[in-house]
């Protein structure tokens, strides 16, 4: 087995049964269907996606009451690196797309820097809890 893949692996085992977000693999490639090759994902996607709910404490500029929206889902990308790995220009475009969108994107090389970077990336929440599983 790569060693990305076991790092991926780790990683899923790692926040994978947690109940604050949703993460599975993301895998481009391509196959043989009914004579023809057909491919499929993006160019640069991310190894990893997934989906982390979100809640917004507004305040009424009104009455001053606090309002909370609806929990939103913020699309979560996470492009697994090897200690000596280097993001392609494909994978650097797709990261500055996720950002433009407000998505949150993560470079990681091991499960501690997914969690630490989801600590920083979730403002509404009050903390990414390493111990929830």
């Amino acid at each position: 087995m790569k060693p990305e893949t076991i790092l991926q692996n780790r990683i899923i085992r790692a926040i994978g049964t947690r109940s604050d977000l949703r993460v599975w693999r993301n895998s481009p490639g391509g196959a043989w269907r009914q004579g023809r090759f057909v491919k499929f994902g993006i160019a640069g996607q991310a190894d990893l996606t997934g989906i982390i709910p979100v809640t917004q404490v507004l305040v009424c500029p009104h009455c001053g009451r606090e309002l909370s929206t609806p929990p939103l889902g913020v699309r979560t990308e996470i492009e697994v690196k090897t200690p000596t790995g280097r993001q392609s220009a494909d994978q650097k475009s797709f990261q500055a797309m996720i950002e433009r969108f407000h998505g949150i994107y993560i470079v990681a090389r091991s499960p501690e820097d997914v969690l630490q970077q989801l600590r920083l990336s979730m403002p509404y929440e009050d903390d990414v809890h390493d111990d929830q599983q």
